[in-house]
């Protein structure tokens, strides 16, 4: 049965552990050549041990004060995609937002190492191969919009509009401890935060816009071999009926209920990935993997990452009845094991991209 979500509108942001640091027009190494990444990825996932308690911090009053106090002479890291026609305008802000993002980097660092030590730390255990961590929250981030607006917003309101340059430093700022942030050309042009909230006019999207339907399980960019290691998902505002809810599903968990011949098939090419919606400029959308692909990857510690969507992942040959129906096991298996977080403003949910699917 599908339940109706409103979804919280949230702040999003990607991140790999180990990248160029110029934000170059660079072709991805994936097949797909007409896909280009702000970064260029250039290190390995990390691995990950899932805890059923979710890791809590609470930032102190005076770090708050802080941290608004040093981000508030900084403007919006918001940018209007690549800029093609102008060459030496890209360039400038390119270089405008690499000097920001440095300094945003080693003021965050430099606060929590003085003042949030037992935060730092839990960052630093996330983003470590092997790490106990998967997932954690920090309670009061500087996150709450400045607005009076529930979600979904007003008709006609524009989502930016409503920018919050602290907030989305805040982001970029954490984002740092644990790797680079990442934007994609082809989804949501770029941009390093998204705006995540309900959008009237996608209300049936397998995507963040929808809000008639659950959002399948996935992990983020599934579909393409670069993908990122985290996600930071940032509450701004609270939805209306306080129905919105964030699900997160471990993979370790999931495989349980597998048996070892169904884990092997998983992990063999033979799946097929359709791309998201979300990449809505990108005219790959709808079409399936040009090759087959394989939905789960052992680690070098063992573990088992996985990469699918509920909705757009199936087998390659449509003959592959195996494979399917181990598939369908899996993401039954999946949706067994989901851990439902309602997050409020304020919340902000660090987990990795590799072995949670949200």
């Amino acid at each position: 049965m599908k339940s109706i979500i409103m979804l919280t509108s949230l702040f999003l942001l990607q991140t790999y552990p180990v990248l160029t640091q110029s934000i170059s027009k660079l072709e991805s190494p994936e097949t797909h050549d007409k896909f280009k990444l702000r970064h260029v990825w250039s290190g390995n996932n990390s691995n990950h041990t899932f805890n059923e308690k979710m890791p809590s911090f609470s930032l102190k009053e005076s770090t708050l004060n802080q941290i608004k106090q040093q981000l508030e002479s900084f403007g919006s890291p918001y940018f209007a995609g690549f800029i093609k026609d102008d060459e030496e305008e890209y360039q400038e802000f390119i270089d405008r937002f690499n000097q920001d993002e440095s300094k945003v980097a080693d003021i965050i660092f430099s606060i929590l190492e003085k003042d949030e030590t037992e935060l730092l730390l839990a960052i630093q255990q996330l983003k470590e191969n092997g790490g106990i961590l998967t997932h954690l929250m920090i309670d009061n981030a500087p996150l709450a919009a400045a607005d009076e607006f529930e979600t979904p917003l007003p008709y006609g309101t524009s989502e930016m509009s409503q920018k919050n340059p602290i907030a989305e430093w805040f982001m970029i700022g954490i984002a740092n401890i644990l790797g680079k942030p990442m934007g994609y050309i082809n989804e949501k042009n770029a941009q390093l935060v998204h705006n995540v909230s309900p959008d009237p006019t996608k209300k049936q999207s397998l995507s963040s816009a929808g809000f008639k339907e659950d959002l399948p399980h996935h992990i983020e960019v599934y579909a393409l071999k670069t993908r990122p290691d985290f996600l930071l998902l940032g509450s701004a505002r609270a939805d209306r009926d306080n129905h919105a809810e964030t699900s997160i599903y471990p993979v370790d968990a999931a495989l349980s209920h597998l048996t070892q011949e169904e884990i092997d098939i998983l992990a063999q090419q033979r799946f097929s990935h359709q791309m998201s919606p979300s990449f809505g400029n990108y005219d790959s959308v709808g079409k399936k993997s040009s090759s087959p692909q394989s939905v789960l990857f052992k680690s070098t510690e063992g573990k088992f990452r996985a990469a699918l969507h509920g909705a757009f992942t199936e087998s390659f040959d449509e003959g592959d009845e195996l494979a399917q129906r181990a598939l369908e096991h899996l993401n039954e298996s999946i949706r067994s094991e989901k851990v439902g977080v309602k997050l409020q403003p304020g919340n902000m949910l660090k987990f990795s991209n590799a072995y949670v699917l949200h």
